[in-house]
């Protein structure tokens, strides 16, 4: 619980820190977003969670539990329907909530140069917000696996992601400021909890980082979840969070949480 609560410390008192400012800055007539400053602050908050994450493990991490998580960092030799999970999936499920949501068959257009670009887009967005996961599940759900159940984790971590992301809400400058909260929490639960699944079934925070990163990237070719208040799109994410919940239920029945959650060697 300790790693927890250092890990959590740091990662919102440097994004509510560091957004906090850039609003104010913001605010004055000298400032806007392609300033330096502005840029220099949005990289403290937005790589707050990694660089939290790295502070604990190598402050509190033993030599062999340093070991472990970089090695499940850079865990890529996994089946290959493990990483078409974390490609693939979020597109599906921006998909179903999306038809939901806006009561139409309508999808999103993707052209082929839309599927070139996804591969930058994807590379891309390993650094702008896949590396959160260093923290999210790597730190947060090896220190309170075994601790909380694998769904009380999942849906806590999901509470805890929207929550981490909520200053940015009140810069207008950002899109999230259009954002209406609610469905944003629930599309962070919703991804917490089939990110759960994918860690614990492959040991490996890479997989994380590459759902993270094509979620986001998704987002910028049309597959976006609604931020508006829609019942569809709430029954739907909700449905989807329980089958998610019944996977979790499944998979912890044969999780064996008295081994490390990221052995050093698979």
């Amino acid at each position: 619980m300790k790693q927890t609560r250092l890990f959590l410390l740091i990662a919102f008192i440097l994004m509510y820190a560091s957004h906090g400012t850039m609003l104010l800055l913001l605010r004055s007539a000298d400032f806007s977003l392609s300033h330096p400053v502005i840029g220099a602050l949005a990289f403290i908050g937005g790589g707050s969670p990694t660089f939290a994450a790295v502070f604990v493990v190598y402050r509190r991490y033993s030599t062999e539990e340093q070991n472990g998580f970089w090695s499940s960092v850079l865990r890529f030799r996994v089946p290959v329907n493990h990483w078409l999970y974390a490609l693939v999936l979020p597109a599906i499920l921006t998909v179903l909530t999306g038809i939901a949501g806006r009561q139409t068959l309508g999808l999103p257009f993707v052209s082929a140069e839309d599927l070139m670009r996804f591969p930058l887009l994807l590379v891309s967005a390993v650094f702008l917000g896949g590396l959160e996961e260093w923290g999210w599940r790597g730190v947060l759900l090896s220190d309170l696996r075994g601790r909380l159940s694998l769904v009380t984790l999942s849906l806590l971590t999901g509470v805890l992601w929207a929550f981490w992301h909520l200053p940015l809400f009140f810069i207008d400058e950002l899109a999230h400021s259009g954002y209406a909260f609610l469905p944003y929490l629930t599309s962070t639960v919703l991804l917490s909890v089939y990110m759960t699944v994918l860690v614990i079934r492959t040991k490996s925070i890479l997989m994380a980082v590459v759902m993270h990163a094509s979620t986001n990237a998704v987002s910028q070719l049309g597959f976006s979840f609604p931020m508006d208040h829609t019942a569809g799109a709430y029954l739907v994410s909700a449905l989807l969070i329980l089958a998610g919940v019944f996977w979790l239920t499944r998979l912890e029945r044969q999780d064996d949480v008295t081994t490390p959650l990221f052995p050093d060697r698979p």
